[in-house]
């Protein structure tokens, strides 16, 4: 479906008008010393973020998740490549974020975390895609 060039200053009409997808990714501290309450917050502070993404979808321009945790060590979950198709939706997201597990280990290394996030999951290899928006490079 094509969509028209818009002009206005809401963001998803600005999201519209570029026409330029977005890989959002997660990264996520799951070691043990996470209290299981604050855990239950991490998730659902996941799982509304997803809800107020725009454009969840398999289109050209949808918008596709990617998890990483870490405590020791880093973990991916799920990147860009892991849903296809009519998966690619909220719900099937959701459920994704509600399996998540706490990884082992006291160690925070988010040093190694952000550099297995960067090349596994923010790379061709993770299905980051080339002309999707960044944040920061």
């Amino acid at each position: 479906m094509d969509i028209p060039h818009c002009i206005c200053y809401n963001y998803e009409c600005l999201y519209l008008a570029y026409r330029r997808p977005l890989d959002f990714g997660f990264l996520v501290d799951s070691s043990s010393d996470i209290d299981p309450d604050d855990w239950k917050r991490i998730l659902w502070y996941m799982r509304n973020t997803i809800d107020a993404l725009k454009n969840i979808s398999p289109t050209r321009y949808g918008t596709r998740i990617g998890v990483v945790s870490y405590a020791s060590r880093p973990r991916m979950h799920f990147d860009f490549n892991f849903l296809w198709g009519p998966n690619i939706n909220r719900d099937t997201l959701k459920g994704l974020v509600n399996s998540l597990y706490r990884l082992p280990g006291t160690d925070r290394r988010i040093d190694i975390a952000v550099d297995f996030t960067r090349e596994n999951l923010f790379s061709p290899r993770g299905g980051a895609r080339p002309n999707s928006r960044r944040v920061r490079e």
